[in-house]
């Protein structure tokens, strides 16, 4: 279907909104499916803004029907007109609107060949040019979008958009916020630390104090994540210094759980272990050195800390060191759904003890919600170990003391953790 003959589906397709011209460019096109859209869902929701007792579940469900058919619909609108579109000779100036437009089209190829043209436009105005960067610095995040490590390709075009004028300050503001989004998900400590530094001083001019909190946490993470929880928390304090009170509630979480270094490790007491050939078990193990995981079957960067686990349970095979993985159901595992609790445990056992050969024992605890519609609990460990975010690492000493608590998987941690643990296991 081409531009032109979005008017006559629009015309066609129920309450439609009125359309005062045919939309002939990129922008005018996103706007009219967009449109098209909300008109589409106006029914079902203000059906459901009235909803009784009674009828809210059957109101919720064909509100999310119609979500469903109308973000289809608006995506085929998009897709349709954007097909009336040349991307090598539209111009310039409407690169980024059609960008937007392949955007809700779910076109990425289309997209992607739009961000090569408008990266290599001469003489855009420095914002335009900044958005080109932008998109140029995330299509580098998706090529990387698995790798655990920094990302030279997209840090080029922040350095390109901190070069920008200062009155663009907010799409620095922007990219490093980005940028510092991925490190927090790929665990990446260095990035971590350069990013929050970065955001942490754009922040500041521009008076945005909850980016400046945010800055601060990821940077005490950087620091608590290399082993250095104390500096972790001395960068807390002089954040809540300059940021207030919205900064102590923010930073409440991260104090709670490291405030657990130098404290007694709760007993792990889960309904059932697997990957295991002992009839009981006893975590953290008396008299050992033990390291702690939380994780679960979903996580990405749980994934990425288990060959590093394997290894490290390899160097220390045969010394006083113990490994254990804590995990809780959820009623699914990879495309399987719907599990009863037998199925899926049976389904964790060849999932950690078979594909990712795990050499430490898995504790799993019951589902979280057990049934829809009932409120989220976290297991009873989660909450001994004031779990936030998974992996979630607990190194403990001979004595059943936590020294050291970490959180994601960061390329060094075999090396830090090796050391740390050579050092507790020389402990008397």
């Amino acid at each position: 279907m081409s531009a032109r003959s979005i008017v006559a589906l629009l015309l066609l397709a129920g309450p439609a909104v009125a359309v005062a011209q045919q939309p002939n460019t990129p922008a005018a096109c996103t706007k009219a499916a967009n449109d098209w859209r909300t008109a589409q869902l106006a029914p079902a929701r203000d059906a459901y803004n009235k909803a009784t007792d009674s009828t809210r579940a059957a109101l919720l469900a064909k509100y999310t029907a119609a979500s469903t058919a109308a973000l289809a619909g608006s995506q085929k609108m998009a897709a349709d007109c954007a097909a009336g579109f040349n991307l090598t000779t539209v111009p310039a100036g409407q690169l980024m609107d059609l960008i937007a437009l392949y955007g809700l089209s779910r076109d990425t190829t289309s997209a992607r060949l739009a961000t090569e043209r408008l990266l290599t436009e001469k003489n855009l105005p420095p914002r335009a040019q900044g958005g080109a960067w932008m998109l140029g610095m995330q299509q580098e995040l998706a090529k990387g979008s698995s790798v655990f490590a920094l990302n030279p390709a997209a840090e080029a075009y922040v350095a390109k958009i901190d070069a920008l004028p200062d009155s663009l300050a907010d799409l620095k503001l922007s990219a490093h916020r980005t940028m510092l989004g991925r490190y927090e998900y790929l665990d990446v400590a260095e990035g971590l630390r350069q990013q929050s530094l970065a955001l942490i001083a754009i922040a500041r001019k521009l008076n945005k104090t909850q980016d400046m909190i945010a800055g601060y946490h990821s940077l005490a993470r950087s620091y608590a994540d290399r082993l250095h929880p104390d500096s972790a928390l001395a960068i807390l304090d002089e954040a809540e210094k300059e940021c207030g009170a919205g900064a102590a509630e923010s930073f409440k979480d991260f104090r709670e759980r490291y405030a657990l270094i130098g404290t007694k490790a709760p007993t792990i007491s889960p309904a059932w272990w697997i990957n295991t050939e002992a009839k009981s078990v006893v975590a953290p193990a008396p008299g050992k050195v033990t390291l702690v995981e939380f994780t679960a079957h979903w996580c990405g960067p749980c994934k990425n800390s288990y060959p590093g686990l394997n290894a490290l349970a390899a160097r220390l095979k045969g010394k006083d060191f113990q490994g254990f993985m804590v995990t809780q159901l959820y009623g699914y595992i990879g495309t399987q759904r719907n599990l009863t609790p037998e199925q899926e445990i049976a389904a964790d056992r060849e999932y950690f003890g078979k594909e990712h050969a795990l050499a430490f024992p898995v504790a799993v605890n019951p589902q979280g919600r057990p049934a829809p519609g009932q409120p989220f609990v976290q297991p009873e460990a989660d909450r001994d170990y004031r779990v936030g975010g998974i992996p979630q690492i607990m190194i403990i000493d001979k004595k059943g003391i936590i020294r050291q608590i970490v959180t994601g998987w960061d390329q060094g941690n075999i090396d830090r953790f090796s050391k740390l643990i050579d050092r507790l296991l020389a402990e008397k």
